[in-house]
């Protein structure tokens, strides 16, 4: 994903946490896939924000590298092989599943950059006034 060396580890982390917070509302919560996919993509959009603010680096790639893990690879394959084989009922519901999981990551990535421009609004104690007052 052309994401830099020295991010590999943060965006490794990044990855796994997202998996991590999926594997646990799916599981243990009953949540469907679609809406865990969406709250773990805010996660690492909130987590990659946050690091790559404090590194002065942009989002994007650690964002996009960290879903990986969420993206619906297996489904979008599934729901093809299953066009080729002449079922298209299964292909077309395998395809929808996908298409709504594409798009819980893209809301969840929204929400996720937005709830962190949130955080940064609130004043922090330990900023400078000057910090402050330029909007940093």
């Amino acid at each position: 994903m052309q994401t830099p060396r020295h991010t590999l580890l943060f965006v490794t982390l990044n990855g796994a946490v997202a998996w991590t917070v999926f594997g646990v509302l799916t599981r243990q919560v009953d949540m469907s896939p679609i809406a865990a996919t969406g709250i773990a993509a805010a996660t690492a959009a909130l987590f990659a924000h946050t690091v790559s603010r404090q590194q002065k680096l942009q989002p994007l790639p650690h964002i996009s590298a960290a879903l990986g893990p969420l993206l619906p690879g297996s489904l979008t394959y599934t729901g093809v092989l299953a066009f080729i084989q002449g079922r298209p009922a299964d292909g077309l519901g395998d395809l929808s599943r996908a298409a709504a999981i594409a798009l819980a990551l893209a809301i969840g990535v929204s929400i996720g950059g937005e709830i962190t421009r949130q955080l940064r609004r609130v004043p922090s104690l330990h900023r400078l006034a000057a910090e402050r007052t330029r909007g940093y």
